[in-house]
């Protein structure tokens, strides 16, 4: 039976410049590094987003990465570039089921980003980094938990969101203690994996009904888009994402379907 993430060794630091990074940096430095495993922190001061974004955290934040052998999981390379949407997609629900997000309040903005009311929550790096003995997949995950948005970075606060706030709903939102903040942390960390576990099985046996629920989160279906292209920029209409995770975009000429790009904000 494959190894559950929960089981994998996980090398916790109290402050890192990215979990990301060091994953990497354990990967290709450490012939015959073994995987699964976990590099986490309880602060990151370069945390690593999407092309050259930098992910804002505090105390209050999860923040890890995951690296795995996807060929040992059953993950083909066809339905890798699926991880992020049907890790993204399937969190949010058991987030919705166990209260810690309103029903139908949060969605997926394409590909790597979660949100709810237009604000960030949590954003998702994969990577595939090739070794000595094979490709390995990093999944870096970051979560604004209890993140104190009032002390974070004007640029970051006016876009982003926490749990705690949208627990909070219009009400004044709570303030964790430490040891509450700690605790919380923990909890998520376990769904976040458990998580993880569910995705990538359900990627390797095709579930069918994945589509439809990444689909159904898609934050971006009907709505102007603009996607940064190395060569060029794509304007249009989100016409939803298929199967193999690529979005399409409706242009005055066709619909495009693209797998890469940057999401540009307007």
């Amino acid at each position: 039976m494959t190894e559950r993430f929960l089981q994998a060794p996980c090398f916790h630091h109290h402050t890192l410049a990215s979990t990301s990074a060091t994953a990497r940096q354990m990967l290709l430095a450490v012939d015959q590094q073994v995987v699964p495993f976990v590099v986490s922190a309880d602060l990151q001061t370069a945390g690593r987003g999407r092309g050259s974004n930098r992910w804002y955290s505090d105390a209050g934040s999860l923040g890890l990465t995951i690296a795995f052998d996807p060929v040992a999981r059953g993950l083909s390379p066809e339905r890798e570039p699926c991880l992020s949407l049907a890790f993204g997609a399937i969190l949010i629900r058991h987030l919705e089921r166990s209260g810690q997000i309103p029903p139908y309040a949060a969605g997926m903005r394409w590909p790597n980003d979660l949100e709810a009311g237009g604000l960030k929550f949590g954003g998702l790096l994969p990577e595939r980094i090739q070794t000595s003995q094979g490709p390995r997949i990093l999944l870096g995950i970051g979560l604004n938990i209890h993140t104190n948005l009032n002390a974070a970075p004007p640029e970051v606060a006016r876009m982003a969101t926490s749990l705690a706030r949208l627990q909070a709903g219009n009400g004044p939102e709570p303030r964790a203690s430490d040891t509450q903040t700690i605790s919380g942390l923990a909890e998520y960390r376990v769904l976040v994996l458990e998580t993880l576990d569910e995705a990538i099985h359900r990627l390797a046996s095709q579930d069918q009904e994945l589509p439809a629920l990444w689909s159904s989160l898609d934050l971006l279906l009907d709505q102007p888009v603009r996607i940064q292209l190395p060569d060029r920029l794509v304007e249009g209409v989100g016409a939803g994402i298929d199967e193999w995770g690529r979005i399409r975009v409706r242009t005055e000429a066709t619909v495009e379907t693209l797998s890469g790009g940057s999401v540009l904000r307007n």
